[in-house]
């Protein structure tokens, strides 16, 4: 049994505690010594398998919690986030999703339906802007890309170097986001009606 300074020695039953992923017994006094936490449900881990929530400690593998992929943070799965259905990642609730039929997809896995999605500036404002800078020596494209309906939409911008020193690369990636996702917008609205012109079809 492991104790005072992770030194092993024998200790009386009462004062112990046993920890399943380690097949270790540790004095319940010195569970600090050995980088033991108690968790929310009354057992215990290692602090390197476990998380803080709220004063509470948890299991990372404990399903009452998850991983946000737009915060990179751990937070309860009850409390504010969702699931995408495709891809199994977790969201806060700030983040936007596609229902279809009951189901929750973020919008760059959400499926092809005969209903269209609408894309908003809100969608948009998750994808990465990026930057090319080997399109010419004086010129950076940037660019956006985006998964609608199952339809991959891209649109660039080719921006001339002198332009950007002129006006700085902050304001410039600003007004490029605003370009760019207005003319994203735009070709999601054809590709919306095209899925309708073809559902009418049928």
């Amino acid at each position: 049994m492991y104790g005072r300074r992770g030194n092993q020695y024998y200790v009386h039953n009462d004062n112990v505690v046993y920890v399943d992923s380690q097949s270790e017994s540790y004095d319940v006094d010195y569970l600090d010594d050995n980088e033991i936490v108690e968790l929310n449900n009354g057992e215990y881990a290692p602090l390197d398998e476990s998380v803080e929530i709220n004063g509470d400690w948890y299991h990372v593998e404990d399903d009452r919690i998850c991983r946000t992929e737009d915060t990179d943070e751990f937070l309860l799965v009850n409390d504010g986030c969702w699931q995408c259905e495709e891809s199994g990642n977790w969201y806060t609730d700030s983040i936007d999703f596609v229902e279809v039929d009951g189901k929750k997809y973020h919008i760059n896995y959400a499926p092809a339906t005969a209903e269209a999605t609408m894309l908003t500036m809100d969608m948009l404002s998750e994808v990465s802007l990026l930057e090319n800078y080997t399109i010419q020596r004086d010129i950076v494209r940037f660019s956006m890309e985006i998964l609608h309906d199952g339809v991959k939409l891209f649109a660039h911008r080719d921006v001339p170097s002198n332009h950007i020193a002129t006006h700085g690369m902050d304001q410039v990636r600003t007004d490029m986001r605003k370009m760019i996702s207005t003319e994203l917008m735009h070709m999601a609205s054809i590709n919306a009606n095209l899925k309708l012109e073809s559902t009418d079809t049928i």
